[in-house]
């Protein structure tokens, strides 16, 4: 039995051992929107941190026996600092259960996995809700004179409460469902784990926690940040616009704000910005990375006056590819789907079909591929595997149990929320039809799962999930609706795989050897050299020249596309300063 209890159902989750979801009890009639007693509320909450509507289509709680529970939520003042003084709690309970609400008030950094939960930076122990409304009544519970918390200099606390749910059952924190509320970053605790209330409720937009407090006002702050629309991936040679957002958070009209750009802390360009108080605007930089490999981007505000310098600087890494790498995207949705990173069961298995016009281009070897992750949990996925193929199929009616390459192995988690990448041990020669993805694990344990955004594409996605079989044998029956959105990040022609320096000259041995249609060859360089890689058939003719230039020292794989070729025996030869060197390929259409 799961540990989640969902309100509008009822009080304990129930299972169907022949089904595929988590299967609730349906009530008689579903509870009516509900709203809460807003008089309850002090003035300090009505005009501090608020990300509901304060209506409660439902309410949220755990059952007992799986140790200490916790909800909380994301924080984030205007203006800073900031100190905490008020906290507020729209809460409900079953008639079971006690008209009093004993509970810690906890805040967390936003240091855990994903930016979630981390460190505890305050506990306020024992704090008691006398008189909580029985459901469908939800009361508001204030508490104040609060002088525990940290000022807040920057970014955000997490928010929330701390109970035992063996003594205090049937107790549930308002939960706004409403899709016109923005969805606000919320967690919850149980089994000594996190896990993103979204994972445990799709619905999920908000929980009844608010706060108040007393920030600063400074007649100049100019804030920098978050970079906006960063680029998910970098090839070198590309220019690319790299743009942040910039905010006058201060009382006064500022003109000539100096906003600078760095790239591995040298400026490489500025530009000046007019904002009067309280508004928003954007700069952009162009940057074009000459070579592969990582880099610091900073967007500093750099105002002579500004009287709060924690906000004036926005940083990131990047990782950029070498030339002819190519990134592809397919699908554009928001839904959230718990596949493939299902952790909320032990065992999931999830295939998923990329058609080649989606993908937008031809034969090429896939290095990496990316999720946009809407939430993250932080359970390990243990026999964790990548698999891959080229298909024929346009849709998918059941697993696929054969032809699969293993590009990943191992274990994984989810790092964080955004896209994520996932760099393949094996990268994966693509022949340009259509690309059948396999992710599958096998856990002993669960929490919550991750979700990542989807579009809505029907028979492109089949998955299953359970607890105790084998995630990548198990088979099941479900096709999904909805497919995750992909990013897959491929290099077409030749390709310095990294920037270090071989010791010797070698050619290896292509991948995969018999092929159709394409194959990639591996060489390495040591020093410049004028190379030469052609390929010839087994009469000696030559048929495609691959490599013809003077090349730094590296380690570099070139595709060979066959499309145009017979199936047959076919030769590939180096000549590299004084090195020669063949080897022979099977092609097998």
């Amino acid at each position: 039995m799961k540990n989640v209890v969902k309100l509008l159902l009822v009080a304990v989750v129930i299972f169907s051992a022949g089904s595929l979801f988590a299967q609730y009890a349906q009530p008689v009639t579903n509870f009516p929107f509900v709203e809460g007693t807003v008089g309850d509320i002090a003035p300090q909450c009505v005009g501090g941190l608020i990300y509901d509507d304060n209506t409660w289509e439902n309410g949220y709680g755990w059952n007992p026996g799986y140790g200490i529970g916790k909800w909380v939520m994301k924080m984030t003042p205007t203006s800073y600092p900031y100190t905490i003084n008020q906290v507020c709690f729209a809460m409900t309970r079953l008639a079971s259960g006690s008209a009093n609400w004993t509970f810690d008030i906890v805040v967390y950094d936003t240091t855990g996995t994903g930016g979630g939960p981390g460190t505890v930076v305050a506990t306020i122990a024992n704090q008691v809700a006398t008189a909580v409304g029985v459901w469908p009544t939800v009361t508001w519970h204030d508490f104040t004179g609060i002088t525990t918390i940290p000022s807040l200099s920057s970014g955000s606390y997490y928010l929330g409460i701390s109970y035992d749910p063996a003594t205090m059952p049937s107790h549930y924190i308002g939960a706004n469902e409403s899709a016109a509320t923005p969805l606000r970053p919320g967690y919850g605790y149980i089994q000594n784990a996190w896990g993103t209330i979204q994972s445990y409720f799709p619905s999920y937009r908000s929980i009844g926690i608010r706060c108040d407090g007393t920030g600063v006002t400074y007649a100049h702050n100019i804030s920098a940040g978050p970079f906006l629309s960063l680029p998910g991936s970098f090839s070198a040679g590309t220019q690319y616009a790299i743009k942040g957002k910039i905010s006058n958070l201060g009382s006064s009209n500022e003109t000539g704000i100096p906003i600078k750009y760095f790239v591995n802390g040298t400026q490489a360009n500025s530009t000046t910005l007019n904002l009067n108080a309280g508004a928003v605007d954007s700069v952009s930089f162009n940057w074009t990375p000459a070579t592969a490999g990582s880099y610091n981007l900073w967007i500093v505000s750099a105002l002579a006056t500004d009287e709060y310098r924690a906000n004036d600087t926005v940083k990131t890494t990047v990782t950029v590819f070498p030339p002819g790498t190519i990134q592809a995207c397919v699908g554009t949705g928001t839904t959230a789907v718990g596949w493939p990173y299902y952790t909320f069961y032990m065992d999931s298995r999830t295939d998923m079909l990329y058609l080649g016009s989606e993908l937008g281009f031809g034969s090429s070897i896939i290095q990496r591929i990316g999720f946009n992750v809407t939430s993250a949990a932080p359970q390990v996925m243990n026999g964790f595997n990548i698999k891959m193929q080229n298909t024929t199929l346009t849709t998918l009616t059941s697993f696929t149990s054969s032809g699969w390459t293993t590009v990943f192995t191992g274990t994984y988690s989810v790092p964080g929320t955004g896209w994520q990448w996932i760099d393949l041990q094996t990268p994966f020669v693509f022949n340009g039809t259509n690309l059948l993805i396999e992710i599958c694990y096998h856990n002993t344990s669960y929490t919550s799962n991750s979700t990542v955004a989807s579009t809505v594409a029907a028979g492109m996605t089949y998955h299953y999930h359970t607890d105790g079989s084998d995630g990548c044998t198990m088979t099941g029956t479900n096709s999904a609706t909805s497919r995750p959105n992909i990013c897959v990040l491929t290099v077409v022609g030749t390709n310095n795989q990294n920037n270090e320096v071989p010791k010797v000259f070698s050619l290896s041995q292509n991948y995969p050897n018999p092929f159709n249609p394409s194959t990639v060859i591996n060489f390495s360089i040591p020093k410049t050299s004028m190379v030469n890689l052609v390929v010839y058939d087994i009469l000696g003719r030559e048929v495609m020249t691959l490599v013809n230039e003077v090349m730094q020292p590296g380690e570099y794989n070139a595709l060979f596309d066959a499309s145009t070729l017979s199936s047959g025996v076919y030769f590939y030869r180096i000549e590299a300063g004084t090195f020669t060197d063949s080897k022979k390929m099977l092609l097998v259409k």
